[in-house]
């Protein structure tokens, strides 16, 4: 209505000047530390921006003038996804020692980026607050939350606080208890490669698997190059390799044509190999990212899906690191109370859900629909993408002819208009559904799914004559009883 129509024209004019005289202000502060070039740049910048604004309605990179759309002051925290759940929403995270540090880290990194564009004269300070939330101001919109991982941190311990809010959950189903660890001296054996690959073979005359983890790619591609050439079925799993390869190498690991997988960090964590009975860890005394305390936790327990499971820790120093020492601490505290579990229920550990015996030796099994499945839909291009079909669908007929000349008019429309996509002006859908309904009236166009006022506004007297002009031509085709064959002119 008029009301609203005015309403939305001063809103638009506060925009503009409040990105005006922000403008004006950050050119004369560049001018005065003498930053020319940068306050021209800023200039030229914001008023083409404005320009595309006041004629189009947006411009390229508005959400960089989201403070002044939404009118919030500065400095304060933009709308999100948060803002929208209820008052009892429950947030859980999984791998909670990764994901929540990252809640926080996201804003410092966002903001290191933008602060150069904003020092360069690419965009006002305003831009600054087009930002994620802080740590901070994400936990004030959390009242609940599940927090899970296998090696809570510091920062999980600040914002569980007390104890009795912690529930350790380290007692498996299975019975299956955390991996004996031990720490390999290598400087006694001349070498590491000899042991290693004597405990690889034990683990293949079992019918078992094996993960190396590594320091490098490529110390990773070398020794599996070792292994494979003294019989091992070997390869080397690192961020080199494909996402879809990786699942094709993890599949032959599960199978058994790979008897060994050797990597560096995607072996750390996140994978469930129950046929894996042996871990090993090269350079385990080199602490730092990939031999921290956290990490060793996490690459020894690729071993604890397995009845077997055996994790060896090489020490080129013949000593165990700060790190080294923390972990077996760790995983022998579990053991300790896995082993005591099972004593006290009479419980003998089993394989469960894996091809795999009670024994804990592999045994063939049918397929049954997991990895390779879903290995075989993306080798066929499944997923969205793949399943995407024709422009129309399955339109034929009198709503076919009405789509596809909705179509063409619509390229049309995008290539007489300035900075016009296609699918801005109608998308695939849109055209189906106007298609399909034939509206003959603005109501009814406004009732299509994807059609809001502006878009009526903007295009619905040439999409309602578009419609007519369809029907006329039905009228005609009946009347003469004879069947065309509708060629529209163009494609958007």
């Amino acid at each position: 209505d008029a009301g609203a129509a005015g309403d939305g024209q001063e809103h638009k004019e506060r925009v503009l000047r409040e990105i005006a005289a922000e403008c004006a202000s950050t050119v004369r502060s560049l001018l005065a530390s003498g930053l020319v070039v940068e306050a021209e740049r800023l200039q030229l910048r914001t008023e083409s921006d404005l320009a595309d604004i006041a004629r189009e309605g947006y411009c390229s990179g508005m959400e960089n003038y989201s403070r002044h759309l939404t009118g919030r002051r500065p400095g304060e925290a933009p709308p999100t996804l948060l803002d929208y759940m209820p008052d009892d929403w429950l947030f859980i995270a999984d791998e909670s020692h990764i994901t929540v540090p990252q809640l926080g880290a996201m804003h410092a990194g966002d903001h290191s980026r933008k602060l150069k564009l904003v020092e360069g004269g690419f965009r006002l300070p305003s831009a600054l607050d087009n930002r994620p939330l802080t740590g901070e101001e994400v936990w004030e919109r959390v009242p609940q939350a599940v927090l899970v991982s296998a090696t809570p941190g510091a920062e999980m311990a600040l914002l569980c606080g007390p104890s009795p809010r912690v529930t350790e959950l380290v007692v498996r189903p299975t019975g299956i208890p955390d991996p004996h660890v031990a720490v390999v001296d290598v400087a006694p054996l001349g070498g590491y490669e000899d042991h290693l690959l004597a405990q690889i073979e034990a683990r293949v005359a079992r019918r078992e698997r094996t993960l190396v983890t590594c320091i490098t790619k490529a110390s990773a591609e070398a020794l599996s190059d070792f292994l494979s050439g003294h019989g091992v079925s070997s390869i080397a799993l690192h961020s080199g390799v494909k996402p879809l390869e990786r699942l094709r190498l993890l599949a032959q690991l599960r199978s058994g044509e790979l008897d060994v997988l050797v990597g560096c960090n995607l072996l750390r964590e996140g994978l469930d190999l129950p046929e894996v009975s042996l871990v090993c860890v090269l350079n385990a005394d080199k602490q730092g990212l990939l031999r921290s305390t956290t990490s060793l936790i996490q690459t020894i327990g690729r071993a604890a899906r397995h009845v077997n499971g055996v994790a060896l820790l090489y020490s080129e120093s013949g000593r165990s690191s700060e790190a080294m020492e923390q972990a077996i601490a760790e995983t022998n505290r579990r053991r300790a109370k896995q082993l005591a579990h099972n004593e006290r229920n009479l419980i003998v550990p089993r394989a469960a859900g894996t091809a795999l015996g009670a024994d804990g030796a592999a045994e063939p099994r049918a397929p049954d629909g997991g990895g390779a499945s879903i290995l075989e839909m993306l080798a066929r291009g499944g997923g969205a993408a793949g399943d995407r079909g024709p422009p129309g669908g399955d339109l034929d007929g009198e709503e076919r002819a009405l789509y596809d000349e909705l179509r063409a008019w619509r390229g049309q429309v995008a290539r007489a208009g300035r900075r016009r996509r296609p699918f801005m002006i109608l998308t695939e859908a849109v055209m189906r559904g106007i298609a399909v309904a034939r509206p003959s009236s603005m109501d009814e166009l406004l009732d299509v799914k994807g059609v809001g006022p502006k878009k009526a506004e903007n295009y619905g007297e040439e999409i309602l004559r578009l419609v007519r002009a369809s029907e006329g031509r039905q009228r005609a085709w009946q009347v003469n009883g004879q069947s065309f064959v509708f060629e529209p002119a163009g494609g958007g």
